[in-house]
């Protein structure tokens, strides 16, 4: 079975400065690979990760940014508070994907561009040599959405966009279903040129057959 985005959690804002309780989306099941993606706008805080979770990368781009995943332990929308002491106004989303394999572990290529020329695109650098899976585009900038919008890469499906309520970052989640090789980069539009920090990433989930809990007995 190819694996695929099952379903998208609400974008949400934390309810203080340094945490926030982001939920599963609904339709989870028990087995699905949850990818949560947290930003805070601070540079280079610290970033707790939660009981259950794997942290696959914590950066910067001005902002402070970690993506975390784990396998979902059953059906519901149980929440996560993710916690960065020192941050600012954060936000999060959980995806929920399907068709995914007991032993497979995302992949991941990034780019963390801190303040700098103007720029009117964010590129995220190819993944190398790979199996068939699916794709997700992550992107993010410093940035009211009023001042400069991202815009999804051409052929990819949008899942998130925007920014959460008192929240001071802008996130962009894409994602598309490719075959073996190298990925080649993508790239999110800005509707206006911004110098801000920016960050592109590819996160590579491997096709995998679905997974079976094991029964407890």
């Amino acid at each position: 079975m190819a694996a695929a985005v099952r379903a998208v959690g609400a974008l949400t804002a934390g309810s203080g400065d340094d945490s926030v309780t982001v939920y599963a989306p609904a339709g989870t099941v028990a087995g699905d690979l949850l990818l949560a993606m947290v930003t805070w706008n601070a540079n280079d805080s610290t970033v707790n990760t939660p009981a259950g979770w794997t942290l696959l990368r914590r950066g910067t781009y001005n902002d402070t940014y970690a993506l975390f995943y784990r396998r979902a332990a059953g059906a519901g929308a149980a929440p996560t508070t993710f916690t960065s002491p020192g941050g600012l106004r954060c936000q999060g989303v959980i995806l929920a994907l399907s068709g995914v394999g007991a032993s497979v572990v995302p992949v991941l290529a990034y780019t963390e561009e801190v303040s700098g020329a103007s720029r009117s695109t964010v590129v995220a650098p190819s993944l190398a040599a790979h199996g068939a899976g699916l794709l997700l585009a992550l992107f993010g900038i410093d940035e009211f959405l009023a001042t400069s919008a991202l815009g999804a890469p051409a052929g990819m499906t949008l899942r998130v966009s925007g920014q959460a309520t008192s929240a001071n970052q802008q996130l962009l989640v894409a994602d598309q279903h490719v075959a073996g090789g190298a990925t080649g980069t993508r790239a999110a539009s800005l509707s206006n040129p911004s110098t801000k920090g920016a960050l592109g990433a590819l996160v590579l989930v491997s096709d995998g057959g679905v997974y079976v809990p094991p029964v407890m007995l």
